[in-house]
């Protein structure tokens, strides 16, 4: 799923859920932000809609993610 930041309707990003089991319930989620929308909120606003939607609709159990160690912004989030 793309996103937009919500000032300019400008396309920023992707976001969605990756390896979804829902026999499981579990997925991971992955994230891509032009690094020019970086530091402005945008990925943590679209993350938190994301996941009401995995445990309220889906009713999952588990969302994952994994990063590069050095991405720090990633990890906090």
């Amino acid at each position: 799923m793309g996103y937009c930041f919500k000032k300019t309707g400008d396309f920023v990003g992707t976001l969605g859920l990756n390896n979804l089991s829902t026999w499981s319930k579990k997925a991971e989620i992955g994230i891509e932000l032009h690094p020019s929308y970086r530091k402005k909120g945008i990925t943590t606003e679209a993350v938190k809609k994301v996941l009401h939607y995995s445990f309220q609709d889906l009713d999952l159990f588990r969302i994952g993610a994994v990063t590069y160690p050095q991405n720090e912004p990633s990890i906090q989030l």
